[in-house]
């Protein structure tokens, strides 16, 4: 049996008693903060609960810009460039890394894109030809240089 002292008198009283048998004072193991931690905890709980459930009335994001179709993309270079930005910087990492015969440095952070411009190469065809500065390399004397690729 596990003793609690009385929310009224501090005297050791049974944790299950229904009356203290000191001062007479009803459920003396219960403390009027108990209860209120522990509506607090389940408005926490179901807070959270709600916050991470996936329901179907999802807001709409008015800022979201609509999907354009290739075909329409492909007449303005500013769409085109952007689309496959990210592809670029991909795709085109290895190979500006290769150029170095000794060693490198990316100068661009994690949200900063590896190609500063772009241009038409051959705008029927839909290539782009992506250019950066973002990477420095190091030569034989081990003088670092900043490269434009």
């Amino acid at each position: 049996m596990a003793l609690v002292k009385c929310k009224e008198c501090g005297k050791e009283v049974s944790k299950n008693a229904k009356a203290c048998p000191h001062c007479g004072i009803k459920k003396p193991g219960v403390k009027a903060g108990d209860a209120l931690k522990g509506f607090a905890l389940i408005f926490f709980v179901i807070f959270i609960i709600a916050q991470c459930s996936d329901s179907d009335d999802k807001p709409t994001n008015v800022d979201a810009k609509p999907q354009i179709a290739d075909t329409e993309c492909i007449k303005t270079l500013q769409c085109w460039g952007e689309k496959n930005a990210i592809s670029a910087g991909a795709y085109c990492q290895r190979p500006i890394e290769k150029l170095a015969k000794y060693s490198f440095e990316w100068l661009d952070g994690a949200f900063t894109p590896r190609f500063s411009y772009y241009r038409w190469k051959d705008q029927s065809q839909g290539l782009v030809t992506y250019i950066g500065d973002k990477i420095k390399l190091q030569n034989g004397f081990g003088a670092w240089s900043n490269y434009t690729y």
